[in-house]
């Protein structure tokens, strides 16, 4: 017999700040998508960008304007393994697909993770664009 979660694990706050239209406070992230949006931030926040935490943050954006090999693929992979493993530990990665579309000038970045008391891996998928 499977014991039930009745009460969330996690909490998160979304960073649009909505409000809940009925209780009249802050909406919360739970669980799954608490950590989903911890890893999407970790990826696509600049290191320096962080306020007394200089060296948090992969970076990504920095990588849309490199030349993409797979030196840089491998460096995203390495960047992004380490700052999950130092700052996100409700989560265990299990694979990183890093791909570039030169007719569109995309990074695609696709992350598999495993959270904590949740067997079924999760994708999380970031894709940047070029502004020009």
């Amino acid at each position: 017999m499977a014991i039930r979660q009745t009460e969330p694990r996690f909490f998160d706050i979304p960073t649009n700040l909505q409000v809940h239209p009925v209780r009249n406070d802050l909406l919360r992230l739970i669980d799954v998508e608490a950590v989903k949006r911890s890893v999407r931030n970790i990826v696509l926040t600049n290191p320096g960008e962080r306020k007394f935490n200089p060296n948090f943050g992969v970076g990504l954006r920095g990588y849309l304007f490199e030349n993409f090999t797979r030196d840089t693929a491998y460096i995203i992979e390495e960047k992004t393994r380490e700052q999950l493993r130092l700052h996100e530990p409700r989560c265990r990665l299990i694979r990183i697909l890093i791909s570039q579309k030169d007719d569109d000038n995309t990074l695609s970045v696709e992350i598999f993770i495993s959270v904590i008391n949740n067997p079924e891996p999760i994708k999380i998928e970031l894709i940047l664009k070029r502004a020009r």
